[in-house]
C-alpha cells in the first residue's frame, strides 16, 4: 500500500555532515530531500494548500526572525522509537508554529503538544537503545551541542511517496535590522 499523500512544514537545519552522516545510517528510511529538520507543522493534506494559504503563511513567516537555537541533548520519546536532538530555546517555535496556525484555521494538528526537535534515528529496536546511543555519542559528541540559525520554513509535499519542496518561506533576518513588511517570495 502506497504511502498516503502529505504535505508538512519544516525549518531545514544549516549543513552539517556529522549530522547527515549519522541519520543516512540510522534511519529506518531516510528521507534524504528533508535532510535534518526541526517539523514546525504537518501532516496536512496537500490541497489545504492553497494559493490565499501560501500568501498567508508567507507573509505571517515573513515577520518572524530568523530563530537561534541550540541542539543540545539526546532524547528519546518514550512512545516512538526515535532519537532526536533537543532544541532550545522552544518559545520561538512554538510562536512560529502558533502564528501559521491563525493562518490554517480549519488546521488540527495530528500531534498536539510537539516536542521541537531534531530526529536523528527512527524505527529501531528499542533494545538496541543502548548501543544507538553509544553510537551517536561516539560520532556526535564532537559537534553537540550545535549552535544554529534557522532562517526559513519549507513547505514539502509527498505525493505517490515521492518527496519535493513546494514553497520557501525566508524569516525576517535580524543581522541586517530590517523587518519585512509582507510576503517576500511571492
Amino acid at each position: 500500500m502506497p504511502p498516503r499523500d502529505i504535505s508538512v512544514l519544516v525549518m531545514p537545519i544549516p549543513a552539517c555532515p556529522e549530522l547527515e552522516a549519522f541519520r543516512s545510517t540510522e534511519m529506518k528510511k531516510p528521507t534524504e530531500i528533508l535532510g535534518p529538520h526541526v517539523s514546525i507543522l504537518g501532516p496536512f493534506v496537500p490541497q489545504d494548500f492553497t494559493l490565499p494559504i501560501i500568501q498567508g503563511i508567507a507573509k505571517v513567516v515573513a515577520t518572524h526572525a530568523s530563530i537561534g537555537t541550540l541542539l543540545e541533548q539526546f532524547c528519546v520519546f518514550a512512545d516512538v522509537p526515535a532519537l532526536y536532538l533537543s532544541v532550545y530555546p522552544v518559545t520561538p517555535f512554538e510562536a512560529l508554529r502558533d502564528a501559521i496556525l491563525r493562518v490554517l484555521p480549519d488546521h488540527d494538528p495530528e500531534f498536539r503538544g510537539p516536542t521541537f526537535h531534531v530526529t536523528l534515528a527512527y524505527g529501531f529496536d528499542l533494545g538496541s537503545l543502548p548501543e544507538l546511543m553509544a553510537r551517536a555519542h561516539a560520532q556526535l559528541d564532537a559537534v553537540v551541542p550545535l549552535e544554529i540559525k534557522l532562517q526559513e520554513v519549507v513547505l514539502f509535499d509527498r505525493l505517490g511517496g515521492n518527496w519535493t519542496a513546494r514553497e520557501t518561506f525566508r524569516l525576517w533576518d535580524d543581522d541586517d535590522g530590517t523587518r519585512p513588511t509582507g510576503p517576500n517570495n511571492l
